[in-house]
């Protein structure tokens, strides 16, 4: 082969990066009772935090050894910004406007 074709297997895409820090910021909450997804809280995030938010990730998960049991969960939430730098202020609005979501439409107890 000669020529595009032979090419072709090393074809890939070139996403953009930036040359600019992610922050992160950590989220944990008790859970319901009964009634929690954590795929309802990832679409809660990016609905909340578009294209600020490059990912999200459980962190942790604690449940009590007393009674009541109780279930928590902790989420770090990247976020960045391609065409600048976040600030740690852009960040805690968005990130309040993410706790203060979860709380009322998912019915979490933020920690």
């Amino acid at each position: 082969m000669c020529g595009l074709e032979a090419l072709d297997k090393y074809f890939c895409v070139v996403q953009p990066f930036s040359k600019f820090l992610p922050r992160r910021n950590d989220l944990s909450f008790w859970l319901p009772e009964s009634g929690f997804s954590s795929n309802d809280f990832y679409d809660l995030v990016r609905s909340i935090g578009g294209d600020t938010v490059l990912k999200v990730t459980l962190n942790d998960v604690y449940t009590t050894q007393t009674s009541p049991k109780r279930t928590s969960h902790c989420y770090t939430i990247t976020y960045h910004l391609l065409d600048g730098p976040i600030t740690q202020a852009d960040v805690a609005i968005v990130h309040s406007r993410i706790a203060a979501a979860a709380a009322e439409m998912l019915g979490v107890e933020i920690r």
